[in-house]
Order: structure tokens, then sequence, then C-alpha cells
């Protein structure tokens, strides 16, 4: 089982690369890097991230708050899978295989709404996993 921390504690005053084994101390074994402003982590992070992961250490990214797959708005779609492709290549890139995101919406808060959502939602999901090799 793994358990972890979303972000920094705040009760953590060291530099990321201890963070680690503090969190090991406390006998947790995950962390779920915040890349909610952005899919943005320097390149001495992401070798952190590396090695702690070759450590048997587990990780996430939880993705932007600006994705929304569900938005009746196109152009916001577009942007949103374009915004996961770029999420999905970091993941890749420094070994992470669990992204967590939330969907979003804009339909009517109705029946047939939420039906037109979660379809929508599914189309757009299935169609960027398409076009990336996964």
């Amino acid at each position: 089982m793994k358990f972890g921390v979303a972000g920094v504690p705040t009760n953590y005053k060291g530099k990321f690369k201890g963070l680690f084994d503090w969190l090991r101390d406390r006998n947790l074994n995950a962390y779920e890097i915040q890349c909610v402003y952005g899919f943005k982590i320097s390149d001495v992070n992401k070798q952190i991230i590396m090695e702690e992961t070759e450590k048997g250490f587990h990780f996430s990214i939880h993705a932007p708050y600006y994705i929304n797959l569900g938005s009746k708005n196109e152009a916001v779609v577009a942007r949103s899978k374009e915004n996961m492709k770029q999420g999905i290549e970091l993941a890749k890139s420094i070994g992470v295989n669990r992204i967590i995101f939330h969907p979003g919406g804009g339909h009517e808060n109705t029946e047939d709404g939420r039906i037109i959502a979660i379809k929508q939602l599914i189309d757009a999901v299935n169609e960027f996993t398409r076009e990336i090799d996964m």
C-alpha cells in the first residue's frame, strides 16, 4: 500500500532533495507532484524524482486546475487536450505513471446535460490517448 502527501508539507523546512528521506522517516512512500498551475518541474527536481523512483518512492502528478475537457467551448477543450499531452510526456520523461486531473464541466446541470458532458469527457480522453504513445 502507498501512503504519502500532495505537495511539500508545511512543517518540512528543508530542500526538495531531503524531502523524501524526511517522508520515509514518517513511514510515507508516495508523493503527489503539484503541477496545478502548469506542467513545470525544474531539471534538478526531475533528476531528484527519477533518483527517488529508483529507490522505491512512488510519484503521481496533479494536473493543472484549468484543464477542462467538459467545456462547451471547443477551444478550451483543445487547449486542455494539449495541456494533458504535455503532462503525459512530462510524466513519461520522469518515470511517473499516474496523473490526477479534474475533467471539468460546462454543460447544464440536468440529466441530459450530464449525459452530454460525460460523453464529451470520454470522447476527449479517448481522443488524446489515441494521439500519444502510451
